[in-house]
């Protein structure tokens, strides 16, 4: 049964296996043994033993770096899926800050609505995920610290409540997101980065600046010192040399960090208006990188009303209690004594 949230567009389709174009992610799943979050030739996605014979010895290698740099993500065993993300859209006009959003992509898992790499029947499904600004929002501040990385930079995830409150808190439903170009958009340019950092730029960009543009249409009783900063911040963007080029384009000449374009017009009185009047002048927004975004993040959760709500509630504790319990695959290697104490520097093996 897919997540309540997600609403597919088409019958599901059934996902062969052919050979593993990348690793995505390092996965501890609650009850199972270690496995790697893989895109194969076709761009699906799809969980493997995170071991060799499973993986090309060149990623098996990344999965070792990465093992021993890190703890792997750790999901609940019920239900959890993988989609990849190719599009985020921001409603127009909803009511409150914390907005409804809507994620376009696939979602994978198998037919019994578990996503296992053992079991058969892996589908894909294409359609869309209705969650709002605060899950992605903390979704990504949740999974940034797991990247896994790819040879051409870190590939980020969120993980997100794809259910009810109720199920959330039973652990189903739970959703590993990791935006991705198409795969023909990278056949196709063999220069497209394998990692996603561009792409998170792009989405948290987006919505910090929704949420501004809505805290700054809210009636300036209704905001606090802290939305009013906000409010009043010079958020940076996701293309700044697009954005100088823009507005040179439209007749602003760029000096230092301010642009600036006086009154348009020719003959006498242009002229005297120009002298007259002070020219418009803007700030010009610093370049955003995954780093300045994070606190920003931070902050823009601060703002949301009633967050976290259940749903958040729930993941961050069924979260907590996963990375608390102990990880599961094969018991400790038990080490004889007199080998301890041989490599303790006494060969006879005495206390």
């Amino acid at each position: 049964m897919l997540p309540r949230y997600f609403v597919a567009a088409g019958a599901p389709e059934p996902v062969p296996p052919l050979p593993v174009a990348q690793v995505l992610a390092l996965i501890g799943a609650e009850g199972s043994a270690r496995q790697a979050l893989v895109e194969d030739l076709a761009g699906a996605l799809r969980p493997v033993p995170a071991e060799a014979g499973s993986l090309p010895a060149a990623l098996m290698e990344r999965v070792l770096r990465h093992e021993l740099a890190g703890a792997p993500v750790r999901l609940p065993a019920q239900a959890a899926w993988w989609m990849a993300v190719e599009a985020m859209e921001q409603p127009a006009d909803p009511p409150g800050l914390n907005d409804p959003i809507y994620l376009y992509g696939r979602l994978y898992g198998t037919a019994d609505g578990a996503a296992d790499g053992a079991a058969d029947g892996l589908q894909s499904h294409r359609g869309q995920l209705t969650l709002t600004r605060g899950d992605l929002l903390s979704g990504f501040l949740r999974g940034r610290r797991q990247g896994f990385e790819t040879g051409e930079g870190a590939c980020i995830h969120a993980i997100l409540p794809g259910g009810t409150a109720e199920e959330t808190a039973a652990g189903e439903g739970v959703i590993l997101a990791i935006p991705m170009l198409p795969v023909e958009l990278r056949a196709a340019d063999p220069s497209m980065s394998r990692a996603n950092g561009g792409l998170w730029v792009e989405l948290l960009c987006d919505l910090l600046a929704g949420l501004q543009s809505d805290l700054r249409a809210s009636a300036g009783a209704q905001r606090d010192a802290q939305a009013a900063a906000f409010a009043g911040r010079l958020l940076p963007v996701e293309d700044r040399a697009a954005l100088i080029a823009a507005w040179e384009a439209d007749g602003f000449s760029v000096s230092g960090q301010v642009a600036t374009r006086k009154v348009r017009g020719a003959g006498l009185l242009s002229a005297i208006a120009s002298a007259m009047m002070a020219p418009e002048a803007r700030q010009i927004p610093p370049q955003a990188t995954l780093e300045a975004l994070v606190p920003l993040c931070g902050e823009a959760l601060a703002l949301l009303p009633g967050w976290p709500d259940a749903r958040a509630a729930h993941l961050a504790a069924q979260m907590a209690a996963i990375s608390a319990a102990p990880p599961a695959g094969p018991r400790p290697l038990r080490i004889p004594a007199n080998t301890l104490a041989e490599a303790a520097g006494d060969p006879a093996g005495d206390p």
